[in-house]
């Protein structure tokens, strides 16, 4: 492999980060396996944890489980493709829903004491209703569970394979998750948790921090993207044609925060946090403290890909377009002259029907001598979706040539026609990749045993 554009060679990835990141793995493969000594041949043990959980593991492992790899590289994919508001709905609508849970029903199913959250199903509304919801949680899960393992597979393949090929890495991932899971149970999806939470919080966070303060935090208008990022930015919640030509981007966003808001009431995983908590009152704090670390944390990490956009969008020096991929989809039309003159008797009472002789030169037909014009060429965006993790990656001091054309980027001291690098500090990035993978474990054991 020769060295990639924006990104180091693949034997420098995996000699610089495969190490930390597969060693990660496999210690949390292996803390998961030793909580089978906690489960001994009970099944409350297996699903809830003997209902034994306190406040900090609740708080952990909830909020693991709600910072998984949607919020976490799928808020990086959303904001570089579209906007910051299309990546800051994940976390938005996630913390929102842990908070409505702990507002309204943590006490109440901890009360309960049930094992799984079909079994409420079965005592409100029978049996047929606990096999219906069950049906559509497993469903549901399913593309929960895949989303998770794509996430880690990808890092995994982007370090180690061919980057094109996302699958050796999904398998990877999938068996270690799937061998703890199945081994331990919620006890041991509940003590990786907290691990993979202290890495993956900690990891967000703090390179949220590092790349909002010495990096471009969006693209700046150039002779590709005349408009840029900024003006649009605070009401693309509220304006239809904030994003303009995407009408509906906003019913997109909303609806993926009311969607997340109370759809994941029903969420398997995060329902068995609140039934293996100690006390009703542990479930309640759990949730609330998890969904301020979900806002927190989410809503800081979701300002990256502006950076990414900056660096590898469509001001970017990596930027590529689909030559008139929009013009040929456009039709203008050039009206010249004042039309022609109205000689129908019907329309024209005046007119004797033989040319303009009588005619009403006020009447006029809507001709307008119309003539096809040519239209400028313009090309469509075609983003890198390994963009992210590019960034992420490139630690050479050559990595991420920048260049602010106008001088409106906000960086401090730059002016028109700026030009520099904004490398990736190895370990800061080696770090929030562990963050990463963290977070799709996370979720996806607790996908795995729901």
């Amino acid at each position: 492999w020769t060295k990639r554009a924006g990104s180091a060679a693949v034997s420098d990835l995996a000699g610089t980060f495969g190490p930390p990141v597969l060693v990660f793995i496999i210690v949390c493969t292996l803390l998961g396996l030793l909580a089978l000594i906690r489960v001994g041949k009970k099944a409350e043990n297996y699903f809830v944890a003997g209902r034994s959980l306190n406040l900090f593991v609740i708080t952990a492992t909830l909020g693991s489980q709600s910072i998984d790899s949607g919020t976490a590289l799928g808020t990086l994919d959303l904001g570089y493709l579209y906007h910051w508001w299309d990546g800051a709905c994940i976390p938005i609508g996630i913390g929102l829903s842990l908070w409505l849970n702990s507002v309204l029903f943590a006490q109440p199913l901890n009360r309960m004491r049930l094992m799984t959250l079909p079994d409420l199903m079965a005592r409100k509304f029978g049996p047929a209703c606990e096999i219906l919801f069950s049906c559509l949680s497993i469903a549901s899960f399913l593309c929960l569970l895949g989303g998770n393992l794509v996430g880690a597979g990808k890092i995994i393949s982007h370090l180690f394979f061919n980057q094109e090929n996302e699958i050796p890495g999904i398998w990877i991932c999938s068996f270690c998750v799937w061998l703890y899971t199945v081994t331990g149970g919620l006890f041991s999806v509940a003590y990786t948790d907290i691990g993979q939470a202290l890495i993956g919080w900690t990891g967000m966070f703090v390179g949220a921090i590092y790349i909002i303060n010495t990096m471009p935090n969006s693209p700046p208008t150039s002779p590709a993207y005349p408009l840029g990022d900024v003006p649009m930015t605070g009401e693309q919640l509220t304006n239809a044609d904030a994003l303009d030509p995407i009408p509906n981007a906003i019913l997109l966003n909303w609806a993926t925060m009311i969607v997340l808001a109370f759809g994941n009431l029903g969420a398997l995983d995060f329902q068995a946090r609140v039934f293996a908590s100690k006390t009703p009152r542990t479930a309640v704090l759990g949730c609330l403290f998890a969904a301020c670390f979900a806002w927190i944390i989410g809503i800081t990490f979701a300002y990256i890909p502006g950076s990414v956009r900056a660096l590898y969008g469509p001001s970017s020096p990596h930027a590529e377009f689909v030559a008139d991929s929009c013009s040929r989809h456009i039709t203008v039309l050039g009206c010249f002259g004042p039309g022609k003159i109205d000689t129908d008797k019907a329309n024209n009472p005046g007119c004797t029907g033989d040319g303009i002789k009588g005619c009403d030169p006020k009447i006029r037909t809507g001709v307008c001598n119309a003539i096809p014009m040519n239209t400028p060429t313009c090309g469509e965006w075609k983003p890198d979706k390994y963009a992210p993790l590019k960034m992420l990656t490139c630690f050479d001091a050559t990595c991420h040539g920048f260049t602010d054309f106008l001088g409106d980027s906000g960086l401090p001291g730059t002016v028109p026609g700026f030009v520099g690098n904004f490398p990736m500090p190895a370990f800061l990035g080696g770090w929030m990749l562990l963050s990463i993978i963290a977070a799709s474990m996370s979720t996806g054991d607790g996908a795995i045993l729901a």
